[in-house]
C-alpha cells in the first residue's frame, strides 16, 4: 500500500479490494468517520432441564440427569443433554448422582483364577442357602461357600476336578428330589476317565459334591451315557448339553449317565443320525431365546454367529439365524437375554449386537458406541450378566502392545489436544446397561487381571453380583433387591443408609461449547444443588478449558441444598469470570468411614454468557470534487464505490491507529460496504458527496 496522500482540504481513508492497486483505494473524507459498535448482549439460552434454571438473563447449562450414559467426549448439546464422557459413579438415576457401589474383595488364591459357580440348594431347608465359588490353589481345585447369615466364608473343600469349570453352572432338578448346581467340566481326562460335569448341593448346610464321568458311546442314540459337557441349558423341563465334539444331549436326571443324543430328522440331506454341530465354529454359549416365529428355543452362540436349535419328537436340526458375524477374535464371549421377552445380547470386543424380539439386529449397542472409552479403559467384553434393573458387562483390559505407528489424541476430537502413543495398558471394568445408557460401576487403576465370568446370587440377604478374576480375588457388589434409588436408600435425617458405596467416585462431563464452537463464552458461576452432603460426604468441582487444559479446583459442595461457585475471583473478592470456547467439568465424590452413606447430587448448573462479536459500523462522507483529486475524477470515485458495493467478497478498510505491544499500528478492518447514498450537483457542476456505510465483520491483527 502506498503512503497516505498529503493532507489537502480533506482527510483520507483507504477502501478497496485486497488486490486493488494501493493508490486506487485512497478516498477523501469530509468531516469525521462516525463509528458504532454493533455487538449486542446475546439472548439467554437454556440447555438441559429448564426447571433447574432460575436466571432471567444469563445462559445456563443444566446437568444432573445422566441416565443416557457416557461415551460422549464432545457434546452435541441439543440432543445429548443427558450424556457424559466417563465416570465411576452411580449415574443410573435421574438427578441422584452418587458414589459407585462398594466392591467387596476377598483373596482366595495366590496362583490361580476364581470362578463364581452359583447358589446352592439345601435339601434340609428346601431353599437356596449359600453361594459357591471355585478356585485353583497349587494343582488342586477348591470349592468355598459364602454364608449370608453369618456374612462370612466357610472352609475350603478340595475337589477331584482335573480342570476348571469350562462354562457357567446351571440349576436343574428334573425327575430327582434335589436341585443340583451342575458344573460343566468339558471331558477333561482324570485317572483313565473323562470328567463330564460335577453336581453340587447342600444337605443341611454341608456340601455334597459328585463328578459324573463320560463313557464310550457305541451307538448314535446313546443310552446310559454322559456328555463331555462344554455348556449346559435347562430348557422346557430337560437339561441340554453340548459335548466337545458338537453333539447335543438331553436328560431329566443329571445324577448319572442317563443322557441321550438328539437325532437328525429323517429326510435331511445328511441322513438320519445324531445331531452334530459343525465344530469349525467355536461354540461359546447355549441359551434360551425365541426363534423367528416367537417360540422359545435354545440358541447356540458361536464365534461367528447364532444358531437356533429346532427339536420335536426326539429329532432336531440347526437353523442359521440372521446374526452371522464377520471374523473377529472376541465375538460371542458374552451372550445373554436381558429381561425376559426382550433382546438377545452378544458381545464383540467392546461392542454388542442385539437381536430384538422383533428379529431386528441392532449393532453398535455396547460401550464402544459413540466416542467409546478412554484409552486406559478400552477392552474386550468377557461376559454379559443379566439382572432385572441392569445388564452387566465384565470387560477385560486390552493389554496388547500398541502399534508404534499409531497415535491417538485425548479423545481424538480436538485439535488442541496433544497426541500421544497408546500405552498398551488398560484396566478391567464393570459396566451396566439400563436400557438408555452404559454406566461404569467399577474400574480399578492398577489391575490388569482378566475376568472369568459373573453370576447373580438370589440369596435373600445377599442379592449380589459376583465375579471372579485371574488375580485370585472374588469380587461382588450389593444389588438393590427393591430396585430403589439412592435417595430412597438413605435417611438424610439420621445420616444412615441401606446401600453400600465405594470411598470415591467421579463424573467427567463431555466438553461443552453451547453449540457455539465459533464463539468464545465467559463462565460466570456454577450452582450446585445437593440432596445430601456433609463435611465428610462431599463433592469437589474441578474444570478445564481449551485455554487451560489442567484441572482447576472451583469449589467443594459439602452442605445440603444450594452452593454457588464463581469463576476467577480476584484478591478483592470480585469474580471476573473465565473465558472459554469449550469447558469440561470433573465432579469428584467422596465419603467418610461409613460406607452406607454417600453425597447425592441433584443438579449442576453452569451460568455463562456468549462474548459478543467484535463488529462495528463506520459511516463517512466522501466528497466528489469539481476537479480531480489525486488524479481521480468524481466519476471515477463513484464507480469505485459502486464496484465495492457489488463486490462478491470482503473488502479492506484502513482508518485510524491502534496500539499493540510494539506501539502504534494502523487499524485494518475486514467487511462489506452496506450502503452508499448521496446527492450530485446540477448543470456543469459535477461535485457532490457519497455517504458510505462500512460494516466490519472481523478485525484483523
Amino acid at each position: 500500500m502506498t503512503d497516505q496522500p498529503e493532507q489537502t482540504l480533506w482527510k483520507t481513508v483507504w477502501l478497496g479490494r485486497a488486490d486493488d492497486d494501493a493508490a486506487d483505494g485512497w478516498l477523501p473524507v469530509e468531516g469525521e468517520v462516525r463509528t458504532s459498535q454493533l455487538a449486542v448482549f446475546e439472548r439467554k439460552v437454556t440447555i438441559g432441564d429448564a426447571s433447574k434454571d432460575s436466571d432471567d438473563y444469563i445462559s445456563s447449562w443444566i446437568q444432573g440427569d445422566w441416565s443416557g450414559g457416557g461415551q460422549i467426549y464432545d457434546l452435541a448439546e441439543g440432543v445429548e443433554v443427558n450424556r457424559f464422557w466417563w465416570a465411576q459413579a452411580e449415574t443410573r438415576f435421574v438427578n441422584q448422582t452418587a458414589l459407585p457401589p462398594y466392591v467387596a474383595e476377598t483373596s482366595m488364591t495366590a496362583n490361580g483364577s476364581v470362578w463364581p459357580l452359583g447358589d446352592l440348594w439345601d435339601s434340609g431347608t428346601g431353599d437356596f442357602a449359600k453361594f459357591a465359588i471355585c478356585y485353583l490353589s497349587g494343582s488342586t481345585y477348591y470349592i468355598k461357600l459364602f454364608d449370608p447369615v453369618n456374612d462370612s466364608w466357610g472352609s475350603a473343600t478340595a475337589t477331584t476336578w482335573a480342570g476348571p469349570p469350562v462354562s457357567k453352572a446351571v440349576h436343574y432338578r428334573g425327575s430327582t428330589a434335589v436341585t443340583y448346581l451342575v458344573v460343566p467340566l468339558g471331558g477333561v481326562a482324570s485317572g483313565g476317565n473323562n470328567q463330564a460335569y460335577a453336581t453340587l448341593y447342600l444337605n443341611s448346610g454341608a456340601l455334597t459334591q459328585a463328578v459324573v464321568n463320560t463313557n464310550t458311546v457305541t451307538t448314535e442314540l446313546a443310552v446310559n451315557g454322559a456328555p463331555a459337557s462344554t455348556m449346559m441349558l435347562a430348557d422346557e423341563g430337560r437339561l441340554i448339553s453340548m459335548d466337545n465334539e458338537g453333539y447335543i444331549w438331553t436328560t431329566n436326571n443329571p445324577s448319572g449317565q442317563n443322557w441321550g443324543k438328539l437325532w437328525r430328522p429323517e429326510g435331511q440331506l445328511e441322513g438320519a443320525g445324531a445331531l452334530r454341530f459343525d465344530m469349525s465354529q467355536t461354540p461359546r454359549h447355549l441359551i434360551s431365546y425365541m426363534n423367528r416365529n416367537g417360540e422359545p428355543t435354545p440358541v447356540l452362540v458361536t464365534d461367528e454367529g447364532a444358531w437356533f436349535l429346532w427339536s420335536k419328537d426326539g429329532s432336531a436340526y440347526w437353523v442359521k439365524s440372521h446374526i452371522q458375524y464377520p471374523p473377529h477374535p472376541d465375538f460371542g464371549h458374552g451372550a445373554t437375554v436381558w429381561r425376559p421377552g426382550e433382546d438377545l445380547w452378544i458381545s464383540a470386543g467392546a461392542d454388542c449386537v442385539r437381536l430384538t424380539s422383533a428379529n431386528v439386529i441392532v449393532p453398535m449397542s455396547g460401550p464402544s458406541r459413540d466416542d467409546g472409552m478412554p484409552n486406559e479403559r478400552r477392552g474386550v467384553i468377557r461376559d454379559l450378566v443379566s439382572e432385572m434393573s441392569s445388564l452387566f458387562a465384565l470387560i477385560e483390559g486390552d493389554n496388547e502392545a500398541g502399534d508404534a505407528q499409531d497415535w491417538v489424541e485425548d479423545g481424538g476430537l480436538y485439535n488442541d489436544d496433544s497426541p500421544y502413543f497408546s500405552s498398551g495398558v488398560s484396566y478391567p471394568s464393570l459396566m451396566a446397561w439400563t436400557g438408555t445408557g452404559w454406566h461404569t460401576l467399577w474400574s480399578p487403576d492398577a489391575n490388569t487381571a482378566t475376568p472369568t465370568w459373573g453370576v447373580v446370587s438370589r440369596l435373600s440377604k445377599h442379592y449380589r453380583l459376583w465375579w471372579g478374576m485371574s488375580d485370585g480375588f472374588i469380587r461382588s457388589i450389593k444389588l438393590r433387591r427393591t430396585f430403589h434409588n439412592p435417595r430412597a436408600g438413605l435417611d438424610v435425617n439420621l445420616g444412615t443408609g441401606i446401600d453400600l458405596y465405594g470411598p470415591t467416585g467421579f463424573v467427567e462431563t463431555g466438553r461443552f461449547d453451547a453449540s457455539m464452537r465459533g464463539f468464545n463464552k465467559i463462565a460466570s458461576h456454577v450452582v450446585v444443588y445437593m440432596d445430601y452432603a456433609t463435611a465428610s460426604e462431599k463433592m469437589d468441582v474441578l474444570y478445564r478449558t481449551d485455554i487451560n487444559l489442567d484441572w482447576t479446583p472451583l469449589g467443594t459442595a459439602n452442605t445440603i441444598g444450594k452452593s454457588n461457585f464463581p469463576f476467577a475471583v480476584n484478591d478483592d473478592g470480585f469474580s471476573e469470570g473465565e473465558e472459554f470456547n469449550w469447558i469440561q467439568f470433573r465432579l469428584e465424590f467422596s465419603r467418610g468411614d461409613d460406607n452406607t452413606v454417600t453425597p447425592i447430587l441433584d443438579s449442576f448448573v453452569l451460568h455463562f454468557v456468549k462474548i459478543p462479536q467484535n463488529t462495528a459500523s463506520f459511516v463517512f462522507t466522501v466528497p466528489l470534487p469539481k476537479r480531480d483529486w489525486m488524479g481521480k475524477t468524481a466519476g471515477e470515485i463513484v464507480r469505485h464505490l459502486n464496484a465495492l458495493l457489488e463486490h462478491g467478497g470482503f473488502i479492506k478498510f484502513v482508518h485510524g491507529v491502534g496500539w499493540d505491544n510494539d506501539g502504534e499500528v494502523t487499524k485494518v478492518y475486514r467487511g462489506k460496504v452496506a450502503g452508499i447514498s448521496g446527492a450530485d450537483a446540477t448543470g456543469e457542476d459535477y461535485s457532490g458527496a457519497r455517504t458510505v456505510n462500512f460494516i466490519s465483520l472481523q478485525e484483523e491483527a
